[in-house]
């Protein structure tokens, strides 16, 4: 791979670690002159910070911004930024439901532990549908099972089927709140301050890396009672 790609490389900026094996190739591949990035103090290819970099339990991107910055570059923005466009069928969809001041519900995560099942899902609908409030659930075009989770969400929540990232974000960012497990969903809505209660396992509840940064926000467990993790006292 190495030979194939024309690449003299000045500086590379590393924002994950470098033992994960993907990273390892991008920066054997690209030969760069120097290194910086976290992980600095585990690993002598990566230049030290010209000032000491305090990340104690903040935000990954509140945690990149200072890195930046204790390198020397001015600080950007600890804040999630996200690039849309518009979406004529999304938008189709919301008319077409007549949606106003609706919340978005995502169960699915990268992986099984940090989702949540179709039981668990109906319930936490049913008790916003209870509270008063109209909700979307998304559903990607590669869950396997799509079809049973919408035969059963249906009946307590709108199902809009997604196909891409860029439908979810236009479905989030006309929307009143958020409810989401640990992905990427969270960060959609911090970019745009939207409330969101985000979902998380047991042992990251008390880990800040990846919460999410809108002002009103709600952080429960994956396994928590549906009264306790579902808040939605936010969404007024």
């Amino acid at each position: 791979m190495r030979e194939n790609i024309d690449c003299n490389a000045d500086l590379l900026i590393e924002v994950s670690s470098i033992e994960k094996p993907h990273r390892s190739i991008v920066g054997y591949t690209l030969n760069p002159d120097l290194t910086i990035g976290h992980d600095y103090d585990k690993h002598k290819c990566i230049q030290n910070p010209l000032i000491q970099l305090d990340n104690d339990n903040i935000s990954k991107p509140e945690y990149w911004s200072r890195l930046m910055a204790a390198y020397g570059f001015n600080k950007p923005s600890g804040k999630f930024k996200v690039f849309s466009k518009e979406n004529n069928h999304i938008e189709n969809l919301i008319k077409r439901e007549n949606l106003k001041d609706y919340l978005v519900f995502n169960p699915f995560a990268s992986r099984n532990s940090r989702s949540l099942s179709i039981k668990k899902s109906v319930d936490i609908l049913q008790k916003l549908k209870n509270d008063g409030f109209n909700c979307v659930f998304i559903l990607p075009s590669y869950i396997k099972n799509k079809d049973i989770w919408k035969k059963e969400l249906k009946l307590v929540s709108s199902v809009f089927c997604v196909e891409s990232v860029q439908d979810a974000i236009y479905v989030i960012k006309k929307s009143r709140g958020v409810i989401s497990v640990d992905t990427a969903i969270i960060h959609i809505a911090s970019a745009y301050n939207i409330p969101t209660i985000g979902l998380f396992k047991e042992e990251q509840l008390e880990c800040k890396l990846w919460h999410p940064q809108s002002p009103k926000n709600h952080i429960g467990s994956l396994t928590g009672n549906i009264e306790d993790i579902i808040n939605s006292t936010i969404f007024h």
